[in-house]
């Protein structure tokens, strides 16, 4: 049996309900208004042993006694969350990190910097956006063939092509992007994180092994060229996945002092190169100006010190850029082929491609590279005269 949070059964104004693997708490009183998660997790002091399933807030008008001991009239809050053992969860994390340590014991070569130290000033970001590893997509139907080898296949032709172009500039360090629906499904049941079915070539964990091991390789290859910081963030497609990759990658490659991995449990990712901040996000239900502003509040202190400002996203699988307010949204194409559902709803004639960044310490943007491996999207016809 799972114990309640420390001390919430005996706090006023807090109620705590339990029945095997689920759970609600009600915290009433509030002064304040709960603004996100940690917040909620805070104010209720919900331990590692329970994870948030929903949580709802309302606003209602309460009394209180000011400091001369008066009653007062005053709006107050009360939150409701409920509660899912955190047991399963906690326990396949365990069995992924036992993996990993596996995994990294396996790995050749050795944990020693192959590049040459450059002092060029630049930095090559490849975000590889919507790779959508499993997917299946058939010619006839949709325009064009996608399955595991395929999409294995058109990657690497893709990522060989893009290095030799960023290798002339000669960088200081690589940002190689992982997650941001990297995989198409994110479960057994071959749906996406909220459980939409998909269209897949194969199983999950198969397409598991093949996600890991191709970014592995990735930057294995790419080090050969300067050190490799590796951002991971989640798509829509892939929230848990993108982080059981991340976290085998970060063993896989613990003790490698050419390569850092980012996997914190957040959807935007930043990093700071000189005068130039970048941030890394899927896309998925926001727009432009709301990964700017976000950008602003959650990084203001290299907003103000940084003269040179891009966000790099994906998500809809085309090319698109926003200006707003000292920042740009790049908008990044995917290399996938369009399946049926696309084509139902005629998302089709985008231009694949994999795009890639080059930022200066002190000038900004300097180059944007791009490679595009595929042929054109075509559907079957007949000329009748």
């Amino acid at each position: 049996m799972i114990t309640e949070p420390d001390e919430v059964a005996n706090l006023q104004g807090r109620e705590f309900n339990s029945t095997g693997d689920s759970a609600t708490i009600t915290v009433n009183g509030l002064p304040e208004e709960v603004q996100n998660l940690d917040d909620l997790i805070r104010v209720c002091n919900i331990g590692p042993e329970w994870r948030v399933d929903t949580w709802r807030q309302k606003a209602y008008q309460g009394y209180i006694k000011d400091n001369d001991g008066n009653i007062v009239k005053t709006q107050l809050f009360s939150v409701t969350a409920t509660l899912k053992s955190a047991r399963e969860l906690n326990g396949v994390l365990e069995e992924i990190r036992s993996l990993a340590t596996e995994i990294r014991g396996q790995l050749l070569p050795p944990p020693v910097r192959v590049s040459q130290p450059s002092q060029s000033s630049v930095l090559a970001s490849i975000n590889v956006t919507d790779l959508h590893l499993g997917k299946l997509a058939w010619a006839p139907e949709s325009g064009a063939n996608w399955d595991l080898d395929i999409a294995r296949n058109v990657y690497w032709e893709a990522i060989y092509d893009i290095a030799d172009k960023i290798k002339a500039y000669r960088p200081e360090r690589i940002i190689l992007t992982v997650g941001s629906d990297l995989l198409n499904a994110d479960n057994l049941e071959n749906t996406t994180t909220a459980g939409t079915p998909q269209s897949t070539d194969g199983r999950q964990t198969k397409t598991l092994r093949a996600a890991w091991q191709l970014k592995r390789d990735t930057i294995e290859y790419l080090r050969q060229f300067a050190p490799v910081h590796v951002v991971v963030f989640p798509g829509n497609h892939d929230k848990l996945s993108s982080f059981v990759v991340g976290e085998i990658l970060s063993v896989a490659f613990e003790g490698y002092e050419d390569v850092t991995i980012d996997n914190t449990p957040t959807n935007m990712k930043y990093v700071k190169w000189g005068s130039c901040l970048l941030a890394y996000v899927h896309g998925n239900g926001v727009k432009p100006r709301d990964i700017v502003e976000t950008t602003a509040v959650e990084k203001s202190d290299w907003w103000g010190v940084t003269e040179h400002r891009g966000a790099e996203s994906g998500h809809l699988h085309d090319q698109a850029v926003f200006e707003y307010r000292g920042m740009t949204v790049y908008r990044n194409p995917a290399l996938c082929a369009p399946e049926d559902w696309h084509k139902e709803k005629m998302f089709v004639g985008k231009i694949r491609a994999l795009h890639a960044r080059l930022w200066h310490k002190e000038d900004g943007v300097m180059a944007q590279l791009s490679s595009k491996p595929l042929a054109p999207h075509r559907m079957p016809g007949i000329e009748l005269g």
